[in-house]
């Protein structure tokens, strides 16, 4: 049934959804400390995604990896 609803990986979901599917999860409040980091990253990561063509961002411990689009003209 979860997939029917989500059939992506990347597919964006609320916190209660995220619950109410069983992920266990801490809701953050919008001005809490850590949820205004989230948020900048998540925003700098828009800015230079579509700056700079960048489809898929890749997290480590040690390293960030970016994947850019390289368009056929």
């Amino acid at each position: 049934i979860i997939d029917d609803i989500y059939p992506v990986h990347s597919a964006v979901i609320s916190g209660e959804d995220a619950q109410e599917i069983g992920l266990k999860i801490n809701l953050l409040n919008q001005n809490d400390e850590l949820w205004k980091k989230i948020w900048l990253l998540f925003c700098m990561y828009d800015y230079d995604s579509k700056l700079e063509g960048i489809s898929k961002f890749f997290e480590g411990s040690r390293v960030s990896h970016a994947i850019v689009i390289k368009e056929n003209n």
